[in-house]
């Protein structure tokens, strides 16, 4: 058990310092994936917040902290999701953590995958996980991951392919 020097606020998870440190390297990361998954800015903290109690009382997976911790984030939003929480609806009005805002078109396909799907290609194609560290973050095969990001890029084709950049960069 972590012995801890000062009272902590009860919303405040107590971290043990593997944790703290997989959190600090990786809170960007689960920043950007919670924006993904919600669509907002204050469900988005409100979801890392809840995944770092869980992860909290979880041991730090040493051989990948970022899977460890995002796993914990995908699963507090099913949880969410599935109950109804208020963090179950994505708007998809937010761009990528880049800062650059996608073309409405875009932002209506990505709004238009499920929370699975959306998940599959932030953290393939914006945060660089292989298919079997995404696997695991959604608890399931590598096979049904990689067919899972394969059907959303194939939706999302369309919507990628009718967005035109000017010379410079301005997306239509």
């Amino acid at each position: 058990m972590q012995r801890r020097t000062r009272q902590q606020p009860p919303d405040e998870p107590a971290l043990s310092t593997r944790q703290r440190e997989a959190v600090r390297a990786h809170l960007p990361s689960l920043f950007g994936a919670a924006m993904a998954y919600t669509g907002s800015g204050p469900e988005a903290e409100l979801l890392v917040s809840d995944a770092l109690r869980s992860a909290a009382a979880d041991r730090v997976d040493e051989d990948d902290p970022l899977v460890w911790l995002h796993a914990h984030l995908w699963t507090r939003f099913e949880e969410h999701r599935q109950h109804g929480g208020p963090l179950a609806a994505a708007d998809g009005t937010t761009g990528p953590t880049t800062g650059a805002t996608p073309p409405p078109s875009l932002r209506a396909a990505v709004a238009a995958l499920s929370p699975a799907a959306r998940a599959a290609v932030h953290l393939v194609d914006l945060e660089g996980l292989s298919y079997a560290r995404l696997a695991r973050v959604l608890g399931t095969s590598r096979q049904e991951a990689a067919a899972l990001l394969h059907d959303a890029r194939r939706q999302l084709i369309p919507a990628v392919t009718s967005t035109r950049v000017d010379r410079s960069g301005t997306a239509s």
